[in-house]
């Protein structure tokens, strides 16, 4: 090692020299230097700690109002539910009344037993009719109606019939609960007293032949 070297290395290795200086102040000044950035940095740290913690309170609020709200609603379906069920059962008891009053059953009239007699068929099913003018004076608001009534062979449901002739033209209505109308009749007498038509529905459709027969 030359003489040079030698000095060079004395100087570092000596405290009091510049070298020795930078050697021992410079691990010290760069600690220095990076504990303030240690400083920020735990700082920094500090405050994502904070704002995370923030973020979770915010959710945690946020989904108890979802949950708040799921709730509010579940109670709300359940009451429109309850409301549609009761509505339901009252359609359901006013159908069923309805239903009840069309089912009635009309049972044959002593009062018609007077009434000429006529026996024959409607469509395929064998009926015996009773049918006569209305007595005079029994409605002054139908002079010269008809009226009567039906039922099937062996039957005992009876059928209410009301109407009017025109010439040889006859016209009724039955009802088949006394209270609306469930069809409607058009004949014609013939010169032995038979009436020939036909019986259909109130709108004309599902039309059966009609053919009675005077019992003497």
């Amino acid at each position: 090692m030359s003489r040079k070297q030698l000095l060079f290395a004395s100087l570092i290795r000596r405290p009091g020299t510049l070298g020795g200086a930078i050697i021992s102040t410079g691990p010290t000044n760069v600690s220095s230097a990076s504990r303030p950035r240690s400083d920020a940095l735990a700082a920094s740290l500090a405050g994502a700690l904070v704002l995370s913690g923030g973020a979770l309170l915010l959710c945690g609020c946020a989904v108890s109002d979802s949950v708040r709200a799921a709730q509010a609603g579940r109670t709300a379906v359940t009451s429109i539910t309850s409301q549609s069920a009761a509505a339901a059962a009252d359609v359901n008891a006013a159908l069923a009344a309805e239903s009840s009053n069309e089912r009635r059953v009309l049972r044959p009239d002593p009062a018609y037993a007077v009434l000429p007699r006529y026996s024959g068929t409607l469509g395929g099913r064998r009926i015996e009719v009773r049918l006569g003018p209305k007595p005079a004076g029994a409605d002054s608001d139908d002079v010269g109606g008809w009226h009567g009534e039906y039922h099937e062979v062996g039957g005992q449901r009876a059928i209410l019939l009301a109407g009017d002739v025109d010439g040889t033209t006859l016209t009724l209505e039955e009802s088949d609960d006394g209270t609306r109308i469930s069809g409607v009749w058009v004949g014609q007498f013939q010169r032995d007293g038979s009436l020939i038509g036909e019986r259909s529905e109130v709108d004309g459709s599902r039309a059966q032949p009609v053919d009675l027969r005077p019992v003497r």
